[in-house]
């Protein structure tokens, strides 16, 4: 995971959320990647508007992430912390909340539906 996304984590353009809530969201963006790394049980907001990629870092030991996001499809892969493949498919994400099934310490990949 380091390897692969170490550009995108040292010189994306980091947005931590919720100060008042001591930052339970930290995002890094960079030529359309996402990275979100979520630390407390708080909704995910899906990008708008083009990207390539969306990696969701859940570091919460709820496994239940709520994502906001207009319709889209998307290919889903879900790894747990130990980087063994849950879930690799297709999947429409509908306009508005939707519940997807991270580990604690796992990684959700969103990439655009290429299939």
């Amino acid at each position: 995971m380091w390897r692969e996304n170490r550009d995108l984590i040292l010189h994306g353009r980091l947005t931590p959320e919720r100060p008042d809530l001591l930052y339970p969201v930290a995002r890094v963006e960079a030529d359309g990647r996402h990275l979100i790394a979520r630390y407390a049980p708080q909704p995910i907001v899906v990008p708008t508007g083009d990207w390539t990629e969306v990696l969701i870092a859940n570091a919460d030991d709820s496994p239940t992430v709520l994502l906001a996001e207009a319709a889209r499809e998307v290919e889903l892969e879900v790894r747990d912390a130990r980087g063994r493949l849950l879930v690799d498919t297709t999947v429409w994400l509908p306009a508005g909340p939707q519940l997807v099934s991270i580990p604690a310490g796992g990684l959700a990949r969103l990439k655009e539906n290429t299939r």
